[in-house]
């Protein structure tokens, strides 16, 4: 039903990711290429993630870090409504706090509601998002 819509500009900066943040890229071409499995992204300079027909979050990349907004930018599709609740802002705790309760300091929380994510995130943190996301309702 839905699939992926990638501007030229976001796929050059995806391209840039490959080397630059690979944990980044691989994320982002698993949502852009598993609309099959509800994933899909809508991109014009940065992102609009989206699960099914639900908005979840707002990315914007850069070659050291990913950051995560529950306000989308613009508008969301139509036929496409917003739940960026569902995965802000417990699930980015949950998923980014250590053993002894402490935040990683790969990840920064913002007043606004932002998550930037840096390069140093271990490959699990992207999978996990994915499962998180996949127990959507």
């Amino acid at each position: 039903m839905f699939e992926s819509k990638i501007s030229p500009r976001f796929r050059v900066l995806l391209e840039q990711l490959q080397d630059s943040f690979p944990v980044a890229w691989q994320f982002l071409s698993y949502v852009k290429n598993h609309s099959n499995e509800g994933f899909w992204l809508s991109t014009s300079r940065n992102a609009h993630l989206y699960y099914k027909n639900l908005f979840l979050a707002y990315i914007q990349v850069s070659p050291n870090g990913i950051q995560f907004s529950p306000k989308y930018n613009g508008k969301i599709w139509e036929q496409t409504v917003d739940r960026h609740q569902m995965i802000f802002p417990e699930v980015f705790y949950r998923l980014t706090k250590q053993n002894d309760g402490k935040l990683a300091s790969w990840a920064r929380f913002s007043s606004d509601g932002t998550i930037k994510i840096t390069n140093q995130v271990p490959p699990e943190f992207f999978s996990n998002l994915i499962k998180e996301i996949k127990q959507i309702q």
